[in-house]
């Protein structure tokens, strides 16, 4: 046997033509396993100032939070948003925390996001909580653009979502978002950050099988 000629077959067989069975078929394969849905569109939900945690004096005043059907993002059916305001004597960092976290049993692949930024400058992140509550802050967007802005931020290589014993279905926890200003502001500015639906994309964990017998049935 020729084994140069048959080696140089199997590289052309493997290195051409299995490639592209793998990307024809990569997008169906995912589209059957992993699901994507709205988690929050602020439709209902009542968010106020006392969701913020912030360092200051007794005194000194929190930022505003509006449930505003002013400024939404352009998708279809939304009619409100969530919006923070910040001015001269409220722009300092803050954690905004849901009064209820969002939870996810399933293995989360990644989140979307709509931003509403009047481009001032700064940052926001998320925190995520792990199964065994460790709070874990996540860089979502500088806001450095003015309107509209969709974020995707991908999870699965940044959070260990791994059960510690198969079938336990430990959740990862949603519970707010950080908000950090830029180190000078000009005076007199009002800083706006909203945000609509927020979306997931999950699968199913991996499971212990059933009872091999039952199988058969």
């Amino acid at each position: 046997m020729d084994w140069t000629r048959f080696f140089s077959y199997l590289l052309g067989f493997f290195g051409i033509i299995l490639p592209l069975v793998d990307m024809s078929g990569k997008e169906n394969w995912e589209s059957k396993i992993y699901q994507t849905y709205v988690v929050e569109d602020f439709e209902t939900i009542n968010l106020t100032s006392d969701h913020f945690r912030v360092r200051k004096y007794k005194e000194d005043p929190l930022p505003e939070v509006w449930m505003t059907s002013n400024i939404t993002a352009p998708i279809p059916g939304s009619r409100r948003a969530l919006l923070f305001r910040f001015s001269e004597d409220t722009n300092y960092p803050a954690e905004f925390i849901f009064p209820e976290p969002i939870e996810f049993s399933e293995f989360l692949k990644e989140m979307e996001f709509p931003i509403y930024s009047s481009k001032s400058g700064g940052s926001v992140s998320i925190i995520l909580q792990t199964h065994d509550y460790e709070n874990k802050k996540i860089f979502l967007s500088n806001l450095n653009f003015r309107g509209w802005r969709n974020v995707k931020l991908t999870i699965r290589e940044r959070l260990n979502q791994n059960d510690p014993v198969l079938n336990s279905k430990l959740v990862i926890r949603f519970i707010g978002f950080i908000y950090e200003p830029q180190s000078s502001t000009p005076y007199g500015s009002e800083i706006l950050v909203g945000f609509d639906d927020i979306s997931v994309t999950t699968r199913k964990k991996y499971r212990l099988l059933p009872d091999p017998a039952s199988l058969l049935e």
